[in-house]
């Protein structure tokens, strides 16, 4: 197989032609990394000098019709067992005059407790007021203060077995935010985290088992403090975060999502915008999620989400043992105002494992001096544990709207191991497989010299700005072929069928064509 050779004219004028309709008839490639001729033409124009780049943007600005969050309204919490309200609340934790029974009765009945000001998820020494799979809807409204500051962990029925250590972790227990006008409800951190969640940040997932956190944002207000992050991971199994925005948490330094290693399953998102988060001086990203230290097969999944706009860090850092990343949006910014770079890289998997991305747009800005050209990276920290190593990178797009990233430093789309390596080259270790297909790029300098900065992986396709539309579609359409491949590849998966991302929230389309590129 080619690594990174371009492909011969007499295949590029079979190749490239009008834009591709469903049904049209196209040559297909298994290999090598074409360039169509107004990529070709466009590269003589921009690269030996880096001018001549359209500005940058944010084309179609993320999903459009996302609702948005409340800026008012009366905090209401309804509690909902086997279909029945049975408890409604002003909070999300205990207020002072709570009164609870504390004789084992109270998950039983919680309407009392909710009353008398009590809220669902209170830490230190209280008994529970929910049971398995109760359901919990939040109604539109600004959530703020310290007793709106939830923590989902292990609780107790009674004295008596707290003093025992008796406890229960809320397992297959969902928060659904009630959209209402377009609005969400949001939890607002105005000044410091509070004790009921060990201030590290205004929503704490401690243990817990099938947790769902659905529709509700959490934003940092103008002046704040948190150890950690906006959201924290520290021991939950299998929580899921959708439909939600985790955003303003440069504000105080730190992670938008923190996953801090004691959690086990896997960790699923979906629909989550993670934007304008991190620290000036690291390690804080829009999201970082360190490695299971209990958990040797933990799961990291991320789909149809847009993380943009870090501050310093990276936009997704992920020390998984395992990674899924299919149909986001990674979009890099321009330094913020007094800062003379923006966000490192947009995904990077310093420790590796077993890595999927796969229908992902990569999208590089003029991060500034400073700052990592990388879009995807593998390995750069080494080997951490014992964990298996595999990376898969196939049908995404990348694009850069700068030469370079720091005025000397060529900008290039992804980096393996350290020194860079290019995957199944001589110097490519031998226990670790590795898939690089059908990727496409706008915007890089590139020559046929087979080195590190210039592969492209064994099939991909450089475009041009004007092939590329403004939902970063390419319209000149290359095919690959998929019979060869699955007859190439062990467990190939065509191409067809996949999810891709889509601009319009919500929506879940799929790939009808095989084309290069993480969009038809």
């Amino acid at each position: 197989m080619a690594t990174g050779k371009l492909t011969k004219a007499a295949l590029l004028v079979s190749v490239f032609g009008a834009p591709l309709r469903v049904g049209d008839a196209a040559a297909q490639v298994s290999e090598g990394t074409s360039v169509t001729p107004a990529a070709a033409s466009e590269m003589a124009q921009i690269c030996p000098q880096g001018v001549g780049y359209p500005p940058e943007n944010d084309w179609a600005g993320g999903p459009a019709d996302q609702p948005r969050s409340a800026i008012s309204g009366q905090p209401l919490i309804e509690q909902y067992r086997n279909g029945s309200l049975i408890a409604s609340y002003t909070s999300f934790a205990n207020q002072p005059g709570c009164v609870l029974a504390g004789d084992g009765t109270d998950y039983l009945n919680p309407a009392s407790p909710a009353v008398s000001g009590c809220g669902p998820f209170t830490r230190e020494h209280t008994y529970r007021l929910w049971a398995p799979g109760d359901m919990f809807y939040v109604y539109p409204a600004v959530y703020s203060g310290p007793y709106n500051q939830p923590w989902i962990g292990p609780q107790f029925d009674s004295f008596s077995d707290y003093e025992a250590g008796i406890s229960h972790a809320p397992d297959n227990i969902v928060v659904q935010g009630v959209v209402q006008n377009d609005t969400r409800p949001v939890i607002l951190l105005e000044g410091s985290a509070s004790d009921n969640t060990l201030d590290q940040a205004p929503v704490y997932f401690d243990q817990s088992t099938g947790f769902v956190w659905d529709s509700v944002n959490v934003t940092a207000g103008a002046k704040v403090t948190a150890g950690k992050a906006g959201v924290y991971d520290l021991g939950a199994s299998n929580l899921t975060l959708s439909n939600m925005r985790i955003n303003g948490f440069q504000r105080a330094g730190v992670n938008g999502l923190f996953g801090a290693g004691q959690y086990s399953g896997g960790l699923t998102l979906n629909f989550v915008e993670l934007d304008h988060n991190g620290g000036p001086d690291g390690p804080a990203h829009n999201a970082y999620i360190v490695a299971s230290a209990v958990d040797p097969n933990f799961t990291v999944k991320m789909s149809h989400s847009w993380s943009h706009d870090a501050f310093y860090g990276h936009l997704f850092k992920s020390r998984a043992q395992n990674n899924v990343f299919t149909a986001n949006y990674f979009q890099g910014g321009l330094p913020q105002p007094d800062r003379a770079q923006a966000e490192d890289y947009l995904l990077d998997i310093p420790n590796g494992g077993q890595v999927i991305a796969r229908n992902n747009i990569f999208v590089k800005n003029q991060s500034g001096a400073g700052a990592n050209a990388m879009s995807f990276t593998f390995l750069l920290e080494g080997v951490s544990d014992s964990r298996a190593q595999n990376v898969d990178l196939e049908n995404n797009t990348f694009v850069s709207f700068a030469k370079t990233y720091d005025g000397s430093h060529v900008n290039y789309p992804f980096a393996f191991l350290y020194p860079n390596v290019v995957p199944n080259s001589p110097s490519w270790p031998a226990n670790i497989p590795a898939r690089v297909l059908k990727n496409a790029f706008v915007g890089y300098c590139t020559a046929d010299t087979g080195d590190a900065e210039a592969y492209r992986g064994d099939i991909g396709v450089i475009e041009s700005f004007l092939e590329l539309t403004r939902s970063y579609a390419l319209t000149t359409k290359v095919l690959a072929s998929d019979a060869a491949l699955a007859a190439m590849y062990t467990n190939y998966v065509p191409e067809v069928g996949t999810p891709y991302y889509s601009f319009l929230y919500g929506m879940t389309p799929v790939r009808t064509l095989a084309t290069i590129g993480a969009r038809d």
